[in-house]
């Protein structure tokens, strides 16, 4: 530990040393420094020093490891020159920092008129379309700066597109963080009297039911053994491409609803492990039940996006909109209910005879639905629920991955060849899952397709914002954000094309998720988080990532992938997707 003499030294060299002295007095208490984002711990009854960034030029400090006192106070001098006098300290138990932070009432944001906010610049009225709220957000960030507030009827919504101040969020949210729900879903299916799903649970209930869920399909050991089964709806997929696809041109009719059902069937062997019979020869042949499934999503993402982005009427009246959305849930439940009592009785009468469904591994298994009716971890309703929510997660974001990424290939056709020449090495060395299936993931193929994958996400994100409710008081951007305030996270709209972030950012670079030490390399924490982040991202996120393992290693086994109809944008829906028709053209190699 340093003396009250070395200490003194210390602060002479450096500026704001009143800052300094302060720290250095505080931290002599520990041997160690726990510096983090506007957290505060009292564990152990310790008293821990936290950064608060009161603005742009002090934002910049990134996470400090523990430390000796010496090494931790001598960081402090090199970012008190670098970024001058304005770092300020907190330590547990004083508000000096909040104190000097800027009221609530002073984030700047559009005004608004009385009861109903700035709900009218959403409407024929106003400046913005419901289906470009992408554009509303830009607008709003490039006039305000970095954090804005705003009022949309009875709700009001904070933004923030500073990663360091999603860093704060995150850092602060606990075990069991809180997503606002979205309102049109919940009080729709209240209506109905649905149950509101694992989504827009909270608290403890929603912790027990991703309790239930994760051990099924969050290990990688455990999505690798629903490989095989996954791989053979991949191969039917490809036969209805080679069925279906266009001798002159190559390109195969309506591909992107194709590859929704193989998006759905991808998943329902995992969470049923039962086809659902969408991928079979003959049109006439295919599950109408499941065919229907999959138009009720469809339908959710749009009109739930139309209510939610939109003017929301149909609080107030029951709008054509709301009754489509409505009917679209009865729907879904009702056909999803189908898939999975079916499901339900097969287990229940193989227990009959005394034994449960073990498939693939005698200490897993089948599904995702056999584990939890297992364990006795959730109820009918709640397992039925569970499934629809995944099948619905699963069908959209996969098959838009799957587009947008079969895009960018096609318009960078050395990196399609490269991925080609990766697969062709891989299969004259071998089969890699000899002995250990889980090497097929860590294949060079596999990293580099994830890359690809990634930065397609990066041009193309599937979200624009994520959003969490604050469970106590913070200072985001040097402003007070108390408890309970909604707060949305819109990094992916603004600084994914940022060159401050991503260096050449308009170019398609696979490298920059590959080579740590790239200079094209994003460095900074929760600027991309394709998959959400922390307690609550995407629990099947290894599974989708499998899923598009076993498709691209198909297509690229077998075409050569092009595209001739303009440049791929994004449309604006619950999730993104591609705002042009998936017209892709396939040559057989």
């Amino acid at each position: 530990m340093l003396t009250n003499g070395s200490t003194k030294a210390l602060c002479k060299c450096m500026p704001n040393t009143e800052v300094l002295k302060y720290a250095a007095k505080s931290m002599q208490r520990s041997s160690t420094l726990d510096a983090t984002t506007n957290m505060q711990n009292t564990h152990h009854q310790r008293r821990r020093a936290s950064v608060v960034y009161p603005s742009s030029e002090a934002r910049c400090l990134r996470h400090i490891p523990r430390r000796s006192l010496a090494e931790a106070v001598k960081d402090f001098a090199r970012v008190a020159r670098e970024h001058g006098s304005r770092l300020k300290m907190q330590v547990l138990g004083q508000t000096e920092c909040e104190t000097q932070a800027t009221s609530y009432a002073k984030i700047p944001g559009p005004r608004g008129i009385p009861f109903l906010g700035s709900v009218l610049e959403y409407t024929a009225l106003g400046r913005f379309s419901p289906k470009e709220f992408d554009k509303a957000l830009r607008h709003r960030h490039n006039r305000y700066g970095t954090i804005f507030r705003e009022k949309l009827m009875n709700e009001e919504f904070v933004y923030v597109s500073d990663p360091k101040d999603i860093r704060v969020v995150v850092q602060n949210e606990g075990k069991t963080p809180l997503r606002p729900h979205l309102e049109a879903i919940v009080r729709c299916r209240h209506q109905e009297n649905l149950p509101v799903g694992i989504t827009a649970m909270q608290g403890a209930e929603w912790l027990r039911n991703r309790n239930a869920i994760n051990p099924a399909i969050s290990p990688m050991q455990m999505v690798t053994k629903f490989r095989k089964a996954q791989s053979s709806v991949t191969d039917d997929f490809l036969a209805q491409m080679e069925r279906t696809r266009d001798c002159k041109t190559g390109e195969i009719p309506n591909f992107e609803q194709w590859l929704n059902r193989w998006a759905l069937e991808s998943i329902g062997v995992v969470l049923l492990d039962s086809r659902l019979g969408l991928l079979e020869k003959s049109e006439a042949k295919v599950n109408p039940s499941a065919e229907k499934l999959r138009e009720c999503m469809d339908i959710f993402f749009d009109y739930g996006a139309r209510l939610t982005f939109g003017v929301p009427t149909w609080k107030l009246f029951n709008t054509k909109d709301w009754k489509v959305f409505r009917q679209c849930q009865r729907d879904e439940f009702q056909y999803a209910g189908l898939f999975v009592d079916r499901k339900l009785k097969e287990l229940a009468q193989k227990q009959a005879l005394g034994g449960s469904a073990k498939s693939r591994d005698s200490n897993a298994p089948a599904s995702l639905l056999e584990h939890v009716i297992n364990n006795k971890s959730l109820t009918r309703d709640e397992a039925l629920t569970v499934c629809l929510e995944l099948l619905a997660g699963g069908i959209d974001t996969t098959a838009s991955a799957a587009i947008f990424t079969l895009y960018h290939l096609s318009v960078n056709q050395k990196h399609q060849q490269h991925l080609r020449e990766l697969l062709e090495q891989e299969e004259a060395e071998g089969p890699v899952s000899t002995g250990c299936p889980m090497k097929v993931h860590t294949t060079e193929f596999s990293k580099y397709l994830k890359a690809c994958v990634w930065e397609s996400l990066r041009i193309n994100p599937l979200t624009y914002a994520n959003m969490r409710r604050t469970s106590k008081d913070l200072v985001l951007s040097g402003y007070k954000v108390p408890k309970g305030t909604t707060v949305r996270y819109t990094s992916h709209l603004m600084n994914l094309k940022n060159e401050k972030y991503f260096p050449n950012s308009e170019e398609f670079m696979p490298s920059r998720w590959l080579d740590r030490k790239s200079e094209h390399r994003c460095t900074e924490q929760f600027t991309f988080t394709p998959f959400g982040h922390g307690a609550r991202q995407c629990p099947g996120r290894r599974v989708a990532e499998q899923e598009l393992d076993l498709l691209f290693r198909a297509i690229l086994k077998n075409y050569k992938v092009g595209y001739k109809h303009g440049k791929m944008g994004t449309k604006v829906r619950l999730f993104n997707k591609a705002d042009k028709p998936a017209q892709f053209s396939f040559e057989p190699l």
